[in-house]
């Protein structure tokens, strides 16, 4: 349930202080100082895990908006911003496992919208939030919702992989498990059948996401008291 935004740069000790006085300074509202210190920060990585490296979302943002109008620092306006999206990432996974969905719904949209404008909605990060997001209303009982993030995932997983592809067949899979959630069989039947067929020509009888897909089915001729189908999954 969480997304990986790979680190553009591993960071060396050399720059670590510069790294956290970027932040303090971000922290702090001083923006001018910190655009002073952001050509050493493409070259950063925030840890995410470290105390030292917890940067204010709302200011950091802020601070990302500025970037737009000053052209010598454009370049490393989107380095920023994605090193901006981990530290959310981490924000709403923490919120989720904590139940607070509104807040993590926040936290995953912001994230959504960043990778949009930086990376692009075929890239997959994108895909990712929009399973974290369909993710979470359905968790909620927001079924519409859910459904909408869902079909915008599939969506683009077809027009990227085609419909032969494991993370197409994924897509079919979540679909089906929220249409099980609403009662709507036929349809839970219909996307999870599909999504069966592709994993077992694209990863085989042998892999673990054709053995949940099975379950899944299972679980979904059980409830409806079609026990001889479901013995058969």
């Amino acid at each position: 349930f969480t997304l990986s935004v790979g680190n553009l740069c591993a960071q060396t000790a050399d720059t670590a202080p510069h790294k956290h006085r970027f932040i303090e300074l971000v922290n702090n509202g001083e923006f001018e100082q910190a655009i002073q210190e952001l050509p050493l920060v493409e070259k950063w990585t925030l840890d995410i895990q470290n105390e030292d490296d917890y940067i204010d979302i709302e200011k950091a943002l802020h601070f990302g908006t500025l970037l737009d109008s000053i052209q010598v620092v454009k370049a490393y306006r989107d380095s920023f911003l994605l090193y901006l999206v981990d530290q959310i990432v981490s924000y709403a996974y923490s919120s989720y496992k904590n139940r607070n969905y509104l807040e993590a719904i926040q936290y995953y949209s912001m994230s959504l919208q960043i990778i949009k404008e930086v990376q692009g909605e075929l890239h997959p990060d994108y895909v990712t939030l929009l399973n974290n997001l369909g993710s979470l209303y359905k968790t909620q009982g927001n079924y519409s919702a859910a459904e909408q993030y869902y079909l915008e995932s599939l969506r683009i997983d077809k027009e990227v992989f085609g419909e032969n592809h494991p993370d197409y067949a994924t897509s079919l899979n979540n679909l089906g498990g929220l249409y099980y959630n609403q009662g709507n069989y036929s349809a839970a039947e219909h996307y999870l059948l599909e999504s069966l067929r592709i994993y077992k020509d694209v990863l085989g009888e042998n892999h673990p996401f054709y053995a949940s897909c099975l379950s899944n089915l299972g679980e979904l001729y059980r409830i409806q008291g079609n026990y001889s189908a479901a013995e058969q999954y």
